[in-house]
C-alpha cells in the first residue's frame, strides 16, 4: 500500500533532482533562515548568489488545491514562464516549474510513499 505526498523538487540546469521539500496542508514559507521563522522550505543551500529573500514566497496547500504568492519585492519568483509580482498568488498545478530569484529551479510532484501496514500477530 502507498500513501501520496506531495513535493517541491529541487532541481539543477539537467533537470536532476538535488533537493526535496514535503510540501504541507496551511502554508509552507519558502526562503532562508535568518532572524524569524524557520522556513518549511529552506533554499540556503542552493543559493549560492544570496538572492533568495528570507521571506521569498509561501506556497499553500488546502486539499488538493496549491497557490503560491511572492513575498520579496526583488528577485522574482516564476511559476512556469510568468514571472509573479510582490504580493501576486497564482495557482499551482502538479509538474508545474517554480523558479526562485531567476536561479533556483524546482517543480511540485506528487510521489506514491510506501507503507507499512501492521500485521496482527498470529495464535499457535
Amino acid at each position: 500500500m502507498a500513501q501520496k505526498v506531495v513535493l517541491l523538487k529541487v532541481v539543477n540546469e539537467q533537470e536532476r533532482e538535488i533537493g526535496r521539500f514535503p510540501v504541507h496542508e496551511g502554508e509552507n514559507l519558502v526562503g532562508i533562515p535568518v532572524d524569524g521563522p524557520e522556513p518549511e522550505i529552506d533554499l540556503e543551500p542552493f543559493d549560492k548568489d544570496q538572492v533568495v529573500s528570507r521571506r521569498h514566497a509561501i506556497i499553500r496547500r488546502a486539499g488538493g488545491d496549491y497557490t503560491i504568492e511572492q513575498l520579496g519585492k526583488t528577485n522574482p519568483t516564476h511559476v512556469n514562464t510568468v514571472q509573479l509580482k510582490p504580493g501576486e498568488k497564482s495557482p499551482l498545478k502538479i509538474s508545474d516549474r517554480i523558479t526562485f530569484a531567476r536561479r533556483i529551479h524546482a517543480k511540485l510532484v506528487e510521489e506514491d510513499i510506501p507503507t507499512t501496514d501492521s500485521v496482527p500477530p498470529t495464535s499457535t
